[in-house]
């Protein structure tokens, strides 16, 4: 199979109805690096009710204006940043990545490597405490493994971290334009002399209870998050109904006004 044309990963129309800001989609994992695609952003164009207002919503804006996972606009192709992922982009002509043709099955030996080496690092230097090797987390509706600032895809049924997606900002976003920061730098000359068997210590597993628990908690977030987003939109949805019936009920005592004040007029 050929690969897909760099056209087939942006959006064939634009909706005027929806900000113009280009979002990035999944990663294709038939390309070696992955490639992701493009779409709009589905948040309603500001400039359909006030044309003053401009065309990108207020998220949209804020990205461009700091730059930070901004990709343009789908309107302009020129907008892609150089550094982008997404197909059609600088990074994406000059690295050239190779099209397998397959999706590349998921790399896992390198982040589970990180934590074995982790584990045999002597407890002078391993985490403090009870502290876990990375955690579990839900950004966007997906699962992700955090490791030491690095954000892995999470597959729930394997319970193994995969493919490196970026590095997690302090918002909880992920920057997904950063190099993957270093698992583990340990020299061997820094490490403390060995321990007799019985005194070392290895950090503890996170049991599958617990990351069963924590999935469930995040899923539970997740349902109520978007539980009071439907909620907000009802409102909305509603004010705007309330609004149109004010608006027409003070045209039609407008209209009454004006038929009073005409017939004085004329009865004058």
């Amino acid at each position: 199979m050929s690969a897909p044309t760099i056209e087939s990963y942006h959006p064939a129309s634009v909706d005027p109805t929806l900000c113009i800001g280009r979002r990035y989609t999944d990663a294709d994992r038939r390309w070696s690096p992955m490639v992701y695609g493009a779409r709009q952003c589905k948040v309603p164009r500001p400039s359909v009710k006030d044309p003053s207002a401009g065309d990108l919503c207020e998220k949209c804006c804020t990205r461009r204006d700091s730059g930070k996972l901004w990709d343009g606009v789908v309107t302009d192709m020129a907008s892609l940043p150089a550094k982008s992922h997404i197909a059609g982009s600088a990074w994406f002509l000059s690295r050239k990545p190779t099209w397998l043709g397959t999706a590349a099955p998921k790399k896992t030996m390198k982040a589970m490597n990180a934590m074995k080496a982790m584990e045999a690092i002597p407890k002078e230097v391993a985490p403090a405490g009870d502290e876990p090797i990375g955690w579990l987390t839900i950004i966007d509706g997906e699962f992700y493994w955090v490791l030491k600032g690095n954000v892995y895809h999470y597959d729930p049924i394997a319970e193994v971290p995969g493919d490196f997606v970026g590095c997690l900002r302090a918002d909880e976003t992920i920057d997904v334009y950063a190099e993957e920061e270093p698992l583990i730098v340990v020299e061997a000359a820094a490490l403390p002399p060995a321990l007799p068997a019985e005194a070392k210590e290895k950090p503890k597993k996170i049991p599958r209870r617990v990351l069963m628990s924590r999935i469930a908690e995040l899923e539970q977030r997740s349902a109520e998050l978007e539980r009071r987003s439907a909620e907000l939109e009802r409102r909305n949805a509603e004010m705007e109904r309330s609004l149109e019936e004010s608006t027409h009920t003070i045209g039609k005592l407008r209209s009454s006004f004006l038929h009073i004040v005409n017939q004085a007029t004329e009865n004058m």
